[in-house]
């Protein structure tokens, strides 16, 4: 087993065999950030649209930084098409992210987070993750939101 390929075609895959933009969203953002570029060109190879993206900040800016970091690394890696309903589909994307992880936000001293945005025709999906920090305390806690708008973006 030890000597064994990994095909990570098997990891991505959704209860249909088809590979699931989701889980690769999941990849690009947990990836060790030495594999980012060597990642993002697989998946494109195969026909999908993605970029890694970063946001961090204190509190409520970090909110603000994700849509901002979100939408542009979407427009200038030509993810999305530049349209106001495409910028809407990524805003609501990032707001439903952003209740996932309302909790947390309310509470942080700071935090930092790898975005991963993946689309194929007309879906999206969006995944941050990262850590959060909590005031007063030594203490980093871990984060994972997504959202996957299906039929929603525009040419």
């Amino acid at each position: 087993m030890a000597n064994e390929k990994l095909d990570i075609s098997a990891f991505l895959s959704n209860d249909k065999g088809e590979t699931s933009i989701v889980k690769i969203a999941i990849a690009l953002s947990t990836v060790d950030d030495a594999y980012d570029t060597q990642l993002v060109n697989y998946f494109s190879s195969k026909g999908y649209r993605c970029v890694i993206t970063r946001a961090g900040g204190r509190g409520d800016n970090f909110k603000y930084k994700l849509f901002r970091n979100i939408l542009a690394a979407a427009e200038n890696a030509e993810v999305i098409y530049r349209n106001p309903e495409n910028e809407y589909t990524i805003y609501r994307c990032v707001e439903k992210i952003v209740m996932q992880m309302h909790d947390e936000l309310e509470n942080i001293s700071g935090g930092g987070a790898k975005i991963g945005i993946v689309s194929k025709g007309p879906h999206l999906a969006i995944v941050v993750y990262g850590s959060m920090g909590i005031p007063g305390m030594n203490v980093d806690r871990e984060i994972l939101a997504m959202d996957v708008q299906y039929f929603s973006l525009k040419n």
